[in-house]
C-alpha cells in the first residue's frame, strides 16, 4: 500500500490524476468534500487526496492485465508467423515493447528491468525455438507419412 502519492510509481500517478471522484470515494465522500473541492485542487500537488487503497489495487489488476497480454499477445503471433527470420524480428519487437513499458510504468530499478527482461526474452525464445523445431519435422516423409503398406 502507497503511503504518500510522492512514493509511487507513474502508474498510479496516472491513475490518480485521471480517474473519477466516483471510482476513488464513496458517495459520503464526495458530499463531504465538495464544499471545500476547489481549495483542495488549487493547491496542484495532487487531484486526489485519498483512497490510495483503491488507486493501488486497481493499479495492480492493470499490472496483472499487461503482463497476461504481454505474454498472450505475442504466443499467439508468434503461432502465425512461418518464417523464422519474421518470428525472430517479431520477438525483438514484442521484447522491446515490453521493457519500454515496464521502464515507464513501474519503479524497477536497473537491475530489476535487465531480470525482467531476461525472463520474458527466454520465454519467448524457448516458444519460438520449440515451434521452429516441431514445424520443420512436419510432413518430412517419416514412418507415419509412409501408409503404402508395401515391404
Amino acid at each position: 500500500m502507497r503511503i504518500h502519492p510522492d512514493e509511487t510509481d507513474r502508474l498510479r500517478s496516472l491513475l490518480n490524476s485521471y480517474l473519477p471522484d466516483s471510482w476513488l470515494y464513496t458517495k459520503p465522500e464526495r458530499e463531504l468534500l465538495e464544499p471545500v473541492r476547489d481549495w483542495l485542487f488549487a493547491k496542484g500537488n495532487t487531484r486526489h487526496y485519498g483512497h490510495w487503497t483503491r488507486i493501488d489495487k486497481t493499479a495492480r489488476v492493470l499490472f496483472g492485465i499487461i503482463g497476461i497480454v504481454s505474454l498472450l499477445v505475442p504466443l499467439v503471433a508468434l503461432t502465425f508467423i512461418q518464417n523464422t527470420n519474421y518470428r525472430l524480428l517479431a520477438t525483438t519487437g514484442f521484447v522491446i515493447t515490453f521493457t519500454l513499458v515496464l521502464a515507464f510504468l513501474s519503479v524497477a530499478n536497473n537491475q530489476e528491468l535487465v531480470g525482467a527482461t531476461a525472463a520474458y526474452a527466454a520465454v519467448l525464445v524457448v516458444f519460438v525455438g520449440s515451434t521452429i523445431g516441431s514445424s520443420s519435422g512436419s510432413g518430412s516423409g517419416g514412418p507415419t507419412s509412409n501408409s503404402t503398406g508395401s515391404v
